[in-house]
């Protein structure tokens, strides 16, 4: 077995990505556990330490002070990794662990980065695999059927967009995907098992793809 660079994995993406299928796929690697959605409710976390942060700017250690507190941000942090263990439930034998969320899509790019960057400061190492899908495929799903194909494609595209962003900040320790290459079997499965130092096992991987993968 290789040595995991990371220690823990989020799964960046939005709605009938094929998420569902890269998620079977990166649980199928020995000590993985890659929870589903929660509703993106990491998001509120991230808005509390930040309200602590800035609580933290007009602390004060005198009694008769409004803002009476004496934050340890540190301290924090290491309580928001250990929620964030006790929420995905991460047993002893779990190596590497995260979630997959879809609802990037509906945020903006400053919150969106803002997310990320605060999931990898809970337990690091931490990877971003983004997972995207061809536009024209993913609006045939009902789950975008109130949407017309223009919107649907410039949703896609400014998360794209901001997916190379965030990449290109952030190259070593961010890895893109697409549905078609997980279906495919394309070179660039074997490449994400490389970038997450992970020996690829074919017949593993020939049998998540005969399971159906759904939400």
């Amino acid at each position: 077995m290789a040595g995991a660079r990371f220690r823990t994995l989020h799964v960046v993406t939005y709605g009938r990505s094929g998420s569902t299928l890269l998620m079977g796929l990166l649980n199928s690697i020995d000590g993985y556990l890659i929870r589903g959605e929660n509703l993106n409710c990491f998001e509120h976390l991230r808005r509390f330490k930040e309200d602590l942060r800035r609580t933290r700017q007009r602390e004060g250690a005198d009694t008769t002070f409004a803002w009476f507190n004496a934050l340890d941000e540190a301290r924090v942090l290491r309580s928001l990794a250990q929620l964030q263990r006790d929420v995905l439930a991460v047993g002893p034998d779990v190596r590497v662990y995260g979630f997959k969320e879809i609802r990037y899509i509906d945020m903006k790019r400053k919150e969106m980065f803002a997310l990320l960057d605060f999931l990898s400061q809970l337990d690091p190492p931490a990877a971003v695999v983004f997972n995207t899908r061809n536009w024209d495929q993913v609006r045939r799903s009902k789950w975008w059927a109130k949407l017309s194909a223009r919107t649907v494609r410039r949703r896609i595209r400014r998360f794209e967009g901001s997916m190379e962003k965030y990449m290109a900040a952030h190259p070593e320790r961010c890895f893109r995907i697409d549905y078609a290459d997980v279906v495919g079997g394309t070179d660039r499965v074997r490449k994400l098992f490389e970038f997450l130092g992970e020996e690829f096992d074919a017949e593993a991987y020939r049998k998540v793809l005969q399971v159906r993968h759904s939400f």
